[in-house]
């Protein structure tokens, strides 16, 4: 089993009792899963691998307090706010 293989089992266990999660569940369209795989994965192993440069691309992407209005808000303040973000994630 790929779960076993890859350290998920205690992940996939739980989802795959509950029955209208299983066929998303192994299908790989669970939206929990999907946020897991393409967005906190990419973003963990960025950090684990010590690229913050593509870290923050990753929270760019997906992340509101990086939004292009929230920037343009934080007018010459954006350092200090992108400061005060990656702080509390690195």
């Amino acid at each position: 089993m790929v779960a076993a293989r890859s350290g998920f089992l205690e992940l996939y266990h739980p989802l795959y009792a509950v029955e209208r999660f299983r066929t998303r569940l192994l299908n790989g369209s669970l939206p929990a899963l999907r946020f897991l795989r393409g967005e906190l994965l990419p973003f963990l192993k960025a950090s684990r691998d010590q690229k913050p440069f593509e870290a923050m691309a990753i929270l760019r992407r997906y992340s509101p307090l990086l939004s292009s209005e929230v920037l343009k808000e934080a007018g010459k303040q954006q350092v200090a706010h992108i400061a005060s973000i990656s702080t509390i994630l690195f």
